[in-house]
């Protein structure tokens, strides 16, 4: 009895559309490599900006707990606490603020550039 077999992708998370490089070609090709570009920026914005956050946080967590070292009483640890929760807050609203920057930033530049490089290819 003959087996039937079934033909493979090279890769296995490659969409079978993507899997032969003759898709790869001409405007679509274009579309792709600017969309991969686009993605790597804004992952790399992301990642810079969330490591600078955690190390402010690391920074001003380190400082809190120094001055609750410091403290003589309960008033001057409540002081302290205090002062902590609001750099908390201040921290994480300019934080906020700054990711929307930047989320702005690589949705205005990585669309802006996919679309660029899609109609380039095209003419």
């Amino acid at each position: 009895m003959p087996q039937h077999t079934t033909q493979k992708s090279s890769t296995p998370f490659m969409p079978f559309w993507l899997d032969n490089p003759a898709s790869m070609d001409g405007a679509f090709g274009a579309l792709m490599k600017n969309a991969r570009a686009a993605f790597e920026s804004s992952y790399k914005e992301f990642s810079e900006e969330t490591l600078a956050f955690l190390n402010k946080r690391l920074e001003h967590n380190s400082e809190a707990i120094e001055q609750c070292r410091a403290c003589k009483d309960v008033s001057a640890l409540m002081s302290a606490q205090q002062k902590w929760l609001m750099e908390l807050a201040h921290d994480y609203f300019d934080e906020a603020v700054r990711m929307n920057e930047v989320t702005r930033k690589v949705v205005a530049n990585g669309f802006g550039s996919i679309g660029n490089g899609a109609g380039h290819s095209a003419n």
